[in-house]
């Protein structure tokens, strides 16, 4: 018998995790997981993004060699902020129903 609750727990479960509501909260609280991690990113980041507009002031073949260096790095930096994104999903959102008043609290998560 313990087995049938079960199966109806997780039935229930799934139903309501799978409904149009829960995904607009989940994918809410991904965009405000991006919005975080890039805010965060900016102010560690910041000079990168600042060198990452020089290009466009130098003439074409000085900004072309700062381009080359400044690319990877820009690159690596949204690795980061994609997989910040991704661990903070899978511990606080993956697999849990969402309430609209949590969304408040994805920002100010560690």
């Amino acid at each position: 018998m313990k087995s049938t609750n079960n199966e109806i727990e997780t039935a229930v479960f799934r139903v309501v995790y799978d409904s149009s509501e829960q995904r607009s909260l989940r994918l809410a609280a991904i965009l405000l997981l991006g919005l975080k991690h890039s805010l965060r990113g900016i102010l560690f980041s910041w000079p990168l993004y600042f060198i990452a507009m020089v290009p466009f002031l130098l003439p074409d073949e000085a900004g072309l060699w700062l381009v080359l260096f400044v690319f990877p790095a820009l690159i690596v930096s949204g690795y980061i902020l994609l997989k910040g994104v991704r661990e903070d999903y899978v511990e606080y959102i993956a697999g849990q129903i969402l309430k609209a008043d949590k969304l408040i609290t994805i920002l100010w998560w560690n």
